[in-house]
């Protein structure tokens, strides 16, 4: 292989590399991008570069409709429970490809929520997925805020339970007066989401 073709694809692998921390989907667009550069430039052949572009985009988007059917199917259930289901806007933590680094980033999040039953908790609060760094109290990295102090014993233990179960998915919680909300990244059918109900419903009763 000669020199500028050594350079393309070097150029390419640096930028894979130092945008590695950047979201799941601007990585994939990147990478989309790296194999039209390597196929245009002939460091790859241009054909193996498209049939690569395009297996890999129909792979994506057959997942992707997959996902987005379930979470319609989830939420249809759910509202048939009489609990109130809405995308929102919130601030998202993202880890690294390695999982070593986490970042809060601005993205569309699926809330459920059911009444607020009890009162001994603060009025308003909220458990986060963060960091040590962060202040996180809980395993797993999970930060609890309140607005006047701390939860109570029982709640406490409540929420130790649930975090522990909860590191490999995006699962958030947060209270008013009267409601207790659910943030999360539906999988796994309604078999998880009953257990996400559980939680809610241990939570209400604070």
């Amino acid at each position: 292989m000669d020199a500028p073709k050594l350079i393309i694809m070097g150029t390419v692998g640096a930028a894979l590399m130092l945008t590695r921390n950047v979201g799941q989907r601007v990585r994939m667009l990147l990478a989309y991008g790296a194999l039209a550069v390597l196929g245009m430039t002939h460091v790859i052949p241009p054909l193996g570069a498209l049939i690569v572009a395009a297996t890999a985009g129909a792979m994506h988007l057959g997942l992707y409709l997959v996902k987005k059917r379930q979470e319609a199917s989830i939420d249809e259930q759910v509202m048939q429970m009489g609990i109130r289901v809405d995308e929102v806007e919130r601030d998202l933590p993202y880890t690294s490809s390695k999982g070593s680094r986490l970042r809060i980033q601005r993205g569309r999040s699926t809330r459920y929520t059911i009444p607020r039953l009890g009162s001994s908790a603060p009025s308003s609060w909220s458990f986060l997925m963060r960091t040590k760094k962060d202040g996180a109290q809980f395993p797993h990295g999970f930060l609890f805020r309140g607005e006047a102090g701390d939860p109570p014993p029982e709640m406490r233990e409540l929420l130790t339970r649930i975090a522990r179960d909860s590191d490999q998915e995006y699962l958030e919680f947060e209270a008013t007066p009267s409601e207790i909300s659910a943030f999360w990244d539906a999988w796994g059918g309604m078999k998880q989401f009953h257990r996400i109900h559980r939680f809610m419903q241990g939570l209400a009763a604070f």
